[in-house]
């Protein structure tokens, strides 16, 4: 299904004329990080606690922070 996005995004430039690819993603740099290294718990929260989500249209950044607190 992520494949099938990604390829739609690229084809049609979804992805930008939203600015999703720029408000997010730093999310994308985080997975890709988790995903070919090995990192501790105290690391990832640390990556997550210095998201910048920009102007973050979808309310990410309120989402994330208060799954931290929990």
């Amino acid at each position: 299904m992520v494949t099938q996005a990604k390829v739609s995004l690229q084809a049609i430039g979804l992805a930008s004329q939203l600015k999703i690819k720029d408000q997010y993603d730093c999310l994308v740099k985080l997975i890709e990080t988790t995903e070919i290294a090995k990192c501790t718990i105290e690391e990832a929260v640390q990556a997550i606690l210095k998201f910048d989500f920009r102007e973050d249209t979808c309310n990410i950044n309120r989402y994330v922070k208060k799954r931290m607190k929990n």
